[in-house]
């Protein structure tokens, strides 16, 4: 296997073919045992709590989340994590993230990338600490999580994410002993009759979209290990399937870049639409 480029060891794409990348329903790609075994373990059984990240008392089922600037100002993170949030909110993860997906995002935005030097020239900085005044993307990596649930339920149904991201990863890390039902990633895409032009923006409410005009086109069950990375657009329709009751949390690590300004707006109550031309 040719990796994409040669990044970190703590990098979650450190071995990952640039042929892997699937284009439907959007361009993503999906990566079992993402770290070496050991790497992972080591950050498994590390795992801040939610006290150590000083995160308030949550109700059942809801997510919480701690971004790079703050896990890099924590004394109570291990510093195996301190360096692994680091990284993934890099320059060279960024690298990393074009040498898998540059080509499409030029694909899918001509009129903002025209070409791979067009990204290559982005200055990433870190959300939160830089901003766009002198940064082009901003990067964050995020410790999250989802309490355990009393009751059967989605922490998001199908949406699209902020048209400020470009990007968008999630890093599974399912405790071996988590036997709970649910919680898996489905990737949709609009049904035959809503995919016309004129058809699309009735499907959606905001972000969110009707559950009878979308299909789901790929499942990608919640495992230790395995990362989701993808392109954002308005065709990058994804949910969480219903979680059953369940008294495990439910871990990851979130990957994102943000660019200003955004690529496409679905704000609630009016109707999709993309900021610059997308074929």
């Amino acid at each position: 296997m040719t990796p994409a480029v040669l990044g970190s060891p703590l990098s979650v794409l450190s071995a990952v073919d640039r042929g892997r990348v699937e284009t439907a329903p959007f361009p993503h790609i999906v990566i079992d045992n993402a770290l070496p075994k050991a790497l992972y373990d080591s950050l498994s059984d590390s795992f801040p709590s939610m006290s150590d990240l000083a995160i308030p008392k949550a109700g059942p089922n809801e997510r919480w989340s701690v971004g790079a600037r703050a896990v890099g100002a924590s004394d109570k993170v291990t510093a195996i994590w301190r360096a692994f949030i680091a990284y993934h909110a890099s320059a060279a993860f960024f690298d990393e993230v074009l040498a898998l997906f540059g080509d499409h995002i030029a694909h899918d935005y001509p009129d903002r990338f025209p070409n791979a030097a067009s990204l290559q020239a982005l200055r990433p900085g870190i959300r939160k600490v830089d901003t766009f005044d002198r940064s082009d993307v901003l990067l964050d990596a995020q410790i999250c999580g989802n309490t355990p649930a009393e009751v059967a339920g989605s922490v998001r149904t199908m949406h699209v994410d902020n048209g400020r991201k470009l990007f968008a990863g999630l890093f599974y890390m399912r405790l071996a002993d988590d036997d709970a039902q649910g919680g898996d990633l489905a990737l949709g895409r609009l049904k035959p009759p809503y995919r016309k032009a004129e058809q699309v923006a009735g499907a959606f409410d905001g972000k969110y979209l009707d559950d009878g005009k979308i299909e789901t086109a790929r499942m990608v069950p919640y495992a230790a290990n395995r990362l989701v990375l993808f392109i954002n657009s308005l065709s990058a329709i994804h949910g969480v399937t219903v979680r059953q009751p369940t008294t495990h949390p439910r871990r990851f690590v979130n990957l994102l870049g943000e660019i200003d300004p955004p690529l496409y707006s679905a704000e609630y109550g009016e109707a999709p639409r993309y900021l610059t031309r997308f074929r």
